[in-house]
């Protein structure tokens, strides 16, 4: 049985996440998340990624199953 090679993730891929983290854990979007009810600043970021996604649904150089997906998660 031969067992499945994992590659390593980039260094800017592991930098990324980390800084992610970090900017989470100092902005309190945890605390808010695990102490409080959803709250407004929550619903700001879903609100901004919903943005995000109907921009990128925009985009004319992506396969139409996936502008469907975008338009349809970012309502």
């Amino acid at each position: 049985m031969k067992l499945p090679i994992f590659t390593l993730p980039s260094l800017m891929t592991v930098f990324f996440l980390i800084l992610l983290t970090y900017f989470m854990v100092v902005s309190y979007l945890v605390y808010d998340v695990i102490v409080e009810p959803l709250g407004i600043g929550f619903m700001f970021v879903l609100d901004d990624v919903g943005i995000i996604l109907l921009d990128l649904a925009l985009d004319k150089n992506r396969a139409k199953n996936v502008k469907v997906s975008y338009a349809s998660t970012g309502e």
